[in-house]
């Protein structure tokens, strides 16, 4: 009996780890970060840059295409709007940022739960609206330019309620903007997974 005991609880383990094993497929999601708009390199979005932080939210999609039980590659496109960095009395404004990217995953099992780790580039072009005040007078200017950023992140995958989900603790760091302002971000994201 206990022989037999064992091997359910052996064979439970290996199905509910298969059961979040990552697949080849689309995913939808939701990020919410804390994103930094400056003219020096913000690594990881926590560091640098002439301009203060502001909260940023988002939506992203795309499609995930595993080479192995561990390895893979997504591809996959975000929009995120939000964002007023303030420096008196200068003030720049992101009111939206759209980016492709193209990451590498590596996952592993853990206890049943998959966690993983990802880096890739993302391409995009981005919008900024400066404001400064000069003796009283508003003047100002509006931007748009071409962004590359460098993805970094840890992950993990998990099965609620039946269906196959993604949480993301995810960074961008601006590498190149053509108007010297570079976008980075820390943040969380969530994805279904079709």
């Amino acid at each position: 009996m206990k022989k037999f005991l064992a091997s359910v609880a052996v064979a439970s383990a290996l199905v509910s780890s298969a059961a979040v094993a990552e697949e080849s497929g689309y995913f939808a999601g939701l990020s919410w970060g804390y994103g930094s708009a400056g003219n020096d390199i913000s690594w990881l979005g926590l560091t640098g840059g002439d301009y203060k932080s502001a909260l940023r939210f988002g939506v992203y999609g795309g499609y995930t295409q595993m080479f192995s039980d561990t390895f893979g590659a997504r591809y996959y496109a975000n929009i995120d709007f939000g964002g007023a960095y303030k420096d008196d009395p200068y003030h720049i404004k992101a009111p939206w940022n759209i980016y492709v990217n193209a990451d590498a995953i590596y996952n592993f099992n853990s206890g049943g739960t998959e966690f993983g780790v990802f880096g890739g580039l993302g391409l995009g072009y981005a919008t900024f609206e400066e404001s400064f005040k000069i003796a009283g007078i508003q003047l100002g200017d509006k931007y748009n330019s071409f962004d590359l950023g460098l993805n970094l992140g840890l992950r993990v995958n998990y099965e609620l309620f039946g269906s196959k989900f993604s949480t993301e603790l995810y960074t961008r760091t601006g590498l190149y903007n053509s108007e010297d302002i570079d976008n980075s971000i820390i943040g969380l994201r969530t994805s279904y997974n079709f």
